[in-house]
C-alpha cells in the first residue's frame, strides 16, 4: 500500500513541474498556459466555439458598418454637388424672372438701372438672351448687328408664315373637326357665303336683346354725343326691340338731345326713343364708372350685373362686336352658331339676294321661265 502511494505521489510531482502538453503543435508547459488564456480558448485545454460565433457576428457587423458609412459619404458628397447645381439654376432663374436692380454709372453718377429716364440701360428680354442676333442688336444696333439681325428675322418670319398658312389650310381640309371655332367671329365680308355673316350676327343680337337691355350716357363730350344721335335712331331700326334708356350729366345734355331727336328723328322713331327712360344723373355717372361719353353699358336683366362695352361714338358694328366679345369674355359664347358651313342652309334666301344684288336679276322668276 506504501508502494502504491509513493508511486501517485511521485506521478503528481511530475506532471505539476514537468510534463509538457502538446497542443496544436505547440509545446507549452502548464505555466506558459496560464499565461496565455483566453476568453476562446480559456487554459488551452478548452475552445468556446459560441464565443467564436459572436465574435465573427460583431466583425460582421463592424464591416458592415464600414460598408453604410463609405455610402453614406457618397450619398453626401452627391447631394453637395446636386446643392451647388441647383443654386447656380436659382441664380438663372432670378436673373431672368426676378431680377435685382443692378447699380450703374451714368454721367458720373451712380444709380439703379432703369429706374429712370436719366439711368435708362437697353434692358435684354428673355428671348433676345436666348438669340444672339437679337441681342447684339439690341446691345448695338450698328449697320453689322442690324444686317444680320434682319437676315435672321427673315428667317424666321418665312418659318411663321409657313406655320400661319398651315392654320386655314387645316381649316379649310377638315373643318370643325380640326377646329370648332369661327375662323372669322364677326365681320361683313363673307366669301364662302354671300352676307353669311350678317344673318349670323342680327339673328345673335335678336337673342341677346332678350337678355340684355342698354344704357345710353350722354353729356361729358357733346361732339361726339350729338354725331352719334343718328346712330341711335339706326340701332332702334336694326333691333326695333331693344331696350334702350338714356342719362345725361346735366339738363343742357338733355336738352341738345331732345332738339337734335326733333330735327333728325321722324315722329314714329321719336315714339320708340320715348319707350326707354330718361334720366339726369350724376350718381348713375358715378355708379357706373362713366369717365366720357357717349357710353353704352349692357344690363342682364336675369343677373343683375352691368358692363360697359363701348366708349366713344356709337356705331352698330362696333355694339354688336363688343357683345360678342362680352359673352365670350364670360364663357357664355356658343361658337357653333359662327362656323359658316353650319349657318348656310339657314333661310336666309342667299341664292336669291346675291343674284338680286350682283346682277340685277330675280333668280327665281328667271329659273321659272326657263322651266
Amino acid at each position: 500500500m506504501k508502494k502504491i502511494l509513493s508511486i501517485l505521489l511521485l506521478a503528481s510531482t511530475m506532471y505539476a513541474t514537468n510534463v509538457e502538453i502538446v497542443k496544436n503543435d505547440r509545446t507549452k508547459t502548464f505555466n506558459q498556459v496560464d499565461d496565455n488564456y483566453s476568453d476562446e480558448k480559456g487554459f488551452a485545454f478548452y475552445e468556446d466555439l459560441s464565443q467564436k460565433k459572436q465574435n465573427k457576428k460583431t466583425a460582421k457587423q463592424k464591416n458592415c458598418c464600414s460598408e453604410l458609412l463609405k455610402i453614406s459619404k457618397k450619398i453626401l458628397k452627391e447631394n453637395e454637388k446636386q446643392t451647388k447645381i441647383q443654386e447656380k439654376i436659382l441664380k438663372l432663374l432670378q436673373s431672368s424672372l426676378d431680377p435685382k436692380p443692378k447699380k450703374i454709372t451714368v454721367n458720373g453718377r451712380e444709380c439703379i438701372e432703369n429706374s429712370s429716364a436719366e439711368c435708362f440701360k437697353m434692358p435684354l428680354t428673355p428671348e433676345a438672351k436666348s438669340i444672339p442676333a437679337m441681342a447684339a442688336w439690341m446691345k448695338d444696333p450698328n449697320m453689322k448687328n442690324t444686317v444680320n439681325y434682319l437676315q435672321w428675322q427673315a428667317k424666321y418670319f418665312k418659318e411663321i408664315f409657313k406655320r400661319a398658312d398651315a392654320l386655314p389650310m387645316a381649316v379649310t381640309q377638315f373643318g370643325d373637326k380640326a377646329y370648332p371655332l369661327p375662323n372669322q367671329p364677326i365681320g361683313y365680308t363673307d366669301i364662302m357665303g354671300f352676307d353669311n355673316n350678317k344673318q349670323q350676327i342680327k339673328q345673335f343680337m335678336k337673342e341677346v336683346n332678350k337678355k340684355y337691355s342698354y344704357i345710353l350716357f350722354l353729356g361729358l363730350n357733346v361732339d361726339l354725343d350729338m354725331i352719334s344721335i343718328y346712330e341711335v335712331s339706326q340701332l332702334i331700326n336694326k333691333y326695333p326691340n331693344v331696350e334702350l334708356s338714356f342719362v345725361f350729366s346735366d339738363k343742357k345734355a338733355e336738352k341738345m338731345f331732345k332738339q337734335a331727336m326733333d330735327v333728325l328723328f321722324s315722329p314714329k322713331m321719336k315714339e320708340r326713343i320715348n319707350k326707354g327712360s330718361m334720366t339726369i344723373s350724376k350718381k348713375l355717372f358715378n355708379t357706373y364708372g362713366i369717365y366720357t361719353t357717349p357710353s353704352i353699358v349692357a344690363v342682364n336683366k336675369k343677373e343683375k350685373t352691368a358692363n360697359t362695352i363701348s366708349t366713344g361714338r356709337l356705331q352698330i358694328d362696333n355694339l354688336e362686336r363688343k357683345m360678342y366679345n362680352l359673352l365670350e369674355y364670360q364663357g357664355k359664347l356658343d361658337y357653333k352658331k359662327f362656323i359658316k358651313h353650319n349657318t348656310w342652309n339657314k333661310d336666309v334666301n342667299y341664292r336669291d339676294r346675291y343674284f338680286k344684288n350682283k346682277l340685277g336679276i330675280d333668280i327665281n322668276s328667271f329659273m321659272k321661265e326657263k322651266e
